[in-house]
């Protein structure tokens, strides 16, 4: 991956610590969406924020060894995964909000 060598060096433990977190975050994110179960998806969302937000941060600030093609891809990238969330979790919120009578109502046929 190109962005590898935009970041400090390598460290295996790290790497593996990381990589088993990304994969159960990937678990519940995927229970979320098959599930849709409102409080599962907002808690879902918020774990992945707690995660994008500061990995965003992280790169948008270590730019410099990137080029101007590069950095505007990589920042889009991050970006569109911190804002896909926050426009999800209002939704959902908002739903959340919303009493299951109105969900529930079915159309009255005349």
């Amino acid at each position: 991956m190109p962005t590898v060598d935009l970041t400090p060096p390598y460290s295996e433990h790290f790497i593996r610590d990381f990589g088993g977190a990304t994969v159960a975050l990937a678990i519940v994110l995927t229970a979320a969406a098959i599930s849709l179960e409102r409080r599962l998806v907002i808690i879902v969302l918020i774990a992945y924020l707690a995660f994008s937000v500061p990995h965003t941060a992280f790169h948008v600030q270590h730019l410099d060894h990137a080029t101007p093609a590069q950095a505007a891809a990589l920042t889009a990238g991050l970006l569109a995964g911190v804002l896909l969330p926050v426009a999800l979790l209002i939704v959902a919120v908002r739903l959340a909000a919303v009493p299951d009578s109105e969900h529930d109502e079915e159309p009255q046929h005349a």
